[in-house]
């Protein structure tokens, strides 16, 4: 749906108490388009403008008025992750005033630690700064003035290599004793999980990206830790057969499973284990062996997938639609890359009514 700026002046028209804005990912409206909706709609609490044009004019009327009564020491939720237009010095501006904010997205953004440090609210319960040039340091001091953190991202953040600073970053999120979702990579050791134990044992989503080296003794004993993983994403990490059995025979949980671009030997043995409550299962690069015999042996052990990715399986053929359509009946989303014969894929009639997402990139 193509949405412009005279779209949205006729939604802030009849609806000037609007409390919730979603524009996530709508490239169309300008900044200055949405900054005159911010101004019209005075009663706005939780915008949602990721990978937008939000920029300049937007920050400018949210931080307009006298500190502590602008319209952004209202805000409940704020999401500009990909907003890169916005400069150092007005993001902090921004961020200074966010004293109320729950949840707070600032991915990808040009956020650096003067910003964070210039952060006074105490009531975050979600944190997203992954892809930004923050440090452990400044990260710590904002996680010890929120202790309601619940979801803290901070993936492909390159100046968290540094460990020196990092210990106490951990330190500050073990003290919150309530993480339920994170997301990690640069600095992220098996010396950090054991840090964080006493706060993650009660986690239920964990992410680790490029950067992040668990190892296999770590990534083995991570169902002991956090035993009630529900979602688990490792990229670029060294796995094994071990450390894939032990997830799947131990997280009794868990509903999604991603292992992309990561190194070591998975034979077809570490996924002959039943897991009938997994729904998403993603798989890229990291199964180059797989063929329809392998399929089928994975439709046996996750029978009730919902979403399926499968990058790099180059001997899987034109069987496997035919695999996937009828022994998955539920799968709503699907993404195949690199496989023999794709060129000539031709989907089932029936299945492609079914299946609401399709992706059949030929790498």
């Amino acid at each position: 749906m193509f949405l412009a700026d005279s779209d949205l002046f006729d939604i802030a028209g009849l609806c000037i108490s609007l409390m919730y804005l979603n524009l996530k990912g709508c490239v169309s409206i300008s900044d200055v388009g949405l900054s005159r909706f911010i101004d019209k709609c005075k009663v706005l609490h939780s915008i949602v403008a990721s990978d937008t044009s939000f920029g300049k004019d937007s920050v400018a009327v949210l931080c307009s008025g006298i500190s502590g009564s602008s319209r952004a020491s209202k805000l409940l939720k704020l999401h500009i992750g990909g907003c890169y237009d916005i400069d150092e010095a007005t993001l902090q501006e921004l961020v200074s005033q966010l004293y109320l904010v729950k949840s707070l997205c600032l991915r990808n953004t040009n956020l650096v630690d003067d910003a964070l440090y210039s952060f006074s609210g105490s009531s975050l319960e979600r944190l997203h700064v992954s892809s930004t040039k923050v440090s452990g340091a400044a990260l710590a001091y904002l996680v010890r003035k929120n202790p309601s953190l619940k979801n803290f991202k901070a993936r492909d953040c390159k100046n968290l290599c540094q460990q020196e600073r990092n210990g106490e970053l951990y330190s500050a999120l073990r003290e919150t004793f309530s993480i339920e979702k994170i997301s990690l990579g640069w600095g992220f050791t098996p010396f950090s999980l054991e840090a964080l134990k006493p706060a993650i044992t009660s986690m239920r989503t964990i992410s680790v990206g490029l950067g992040g080296s668990l190892g296999q003794d770590a990534l083995t004993k991570l169902p002991v830790i956090s035993p009630m993983l529900q979602k688990v994403s490792l990229y670029f990490q060294v796995l094994s057969d071990d450390v894939i059995q032990s997830i799947m025979k131990s997280l009794s949980h868990l509903q999604m499973l991603a292992l992309c671009y990561c190194l070591g030997d998975i034979s077809p043995s570490s996924f002959n284990i039943s897991m009938p409550n997994l729904k998403m299962l993603m798989l890229e690069r990291v199964t180059p062996w797989m063929t329809n015999d392998h399929l089928i042996i994975l439709t046996g052990s996750f029978p009730n997938l919902i979403k399926l990715s499968l990058l790099g399986c180059k001997f899987l053929n034109l069987d496997s639609q035919v695999i996937i359509a009828q022994r998955w009946p539920g799968l709503i989303s699907l993404r195949l890359e690199s496989l023999c014969s794709l060129g000539s894929f031709v989907p089932q009639h029936n299945y492609v009514i079914r299946v609401k997402g399709l992706d059949l990139s030929p790498g």
